[in-house]
């Protein structure tokens, strides 16, 4: 198995669980549709920056615009879906879910990639994924079907269409391209919500912008991991040890925002951790 691989899988949860710290961090301060439309924009051009430093192909055959397009759409709905959750709950809770995505990008893999998993593949996945609802809940909390929980949800099964979709047209015209343009398409369709809203951009304080941008950078790097990552591993590899942010999320809230895991948060830990591993050898 390729080390390289392994370890990029790896960088990706980082990367994104330090994106996710400083989103907690930016909405004590700002609102969600103002962090969500810079840290896109900021994002957007990071991975453009990428894409060019790479050498993808920026041209768009044809019959791949519609892929591109579709793309650009279902991930504008999963991180719209993600940024009003965790606004709505605590990183504990909203994260786990959202980050559930790698259910949805195995399974899609192995319909329609024919890709083989083995039992005991399986099992560090459920033990991932069992972990990661385990953290999910808190102690003395019952896990309650509302609308913030919805939009974790929403934002799990659009993001699990997503890394499974990016594969295919990645190949063709670029993955780091494609991530860019739908970071940029977000940032762009999402703005106008902004006068809306009577949200302004002008009376953003400079550190604020500085962490957004900084986030941005984060998110960006782990779909940049997550994409070289996938260049060396199948998917079932990669998707679930990328999708355990939350294992990550929970220490940081724990060292950082002062959380309190319960027992059921730390046995999700073990549980998820254990997965990885198994999942790496």
């Amino acid at each position: 198995m390729g080390l390289l691989g392994i370890a990029f899988a790896l960088l990706t949860p980082n990367l994104w669980a330090l994106s996710d710290l400083g989103l907690k961090f930016c909405l004590k301060k700002e609102s969600w549709w103002k962090i969500l439309v810079l840290a896109q924009l900021f994002g957007g051009i990071f991975m453009l920056a990428v894409s060019l430093l790479a050498g993808e192909n920026l041209s768009f055959p044809i019959e791949w615009i519609g892929w591109v397009i579709l793309l650009s759409l279902i991930a504008l709905v999963a991180t719209a879906a993600y940024y009003r959750a965790m606004d709505e709950r605590e990183m504990a809770l909203a994260s786990p879910i959202c980050n559930s995505w790698g259910i949805v990008t195995i399974l899609l893999g192995v319909l329609f990639l024919g890709e083989a998993v083995n039992p005991m593949q399986w099992a560090a996945i459920l033990l991932i994924m069992g972990g990661v609802f385990a953290i999910s809940l808190k102690k003395g909390a019952k896990l309650e079907f509302d609308i913030s929980l919805a939009h974790a949800v929403v934002s799990m099964l659009f993001w699990g269409m997503f890394f499974f979709l990016l594969k295919l047209p990645g190949e063709v015209v670029g993955a780091a391209f494609i991530i860019a343009i739908a970071k940029l398409l977000t940032g762009t369709l999402i703005f106008p919500m902004l006068s809306r809203k009577g949200i302004s951009i002008r009376d953003t304080a400079l550190s604020s912008i500085a962490l957004i941008a900084l986030m941005g950078a984060l998110d960006a790097g782990g779909f940049l991991a997550y994409l070289l990552a996938i260049n060396e591993l199948p998917l079932y590899l990669v998707a679930p040890i990328a999708s355990a942010v939350p294992v990550l999320g929970v220490l940081l809230g724990v060292l950082v925002l002062k959380e309190r895991p319960g027992r059921l948060q730390a046995l999700g830990i073990v549980c998820a951790i254990a997965g990885t591993i198994i999942l790496a050898l």
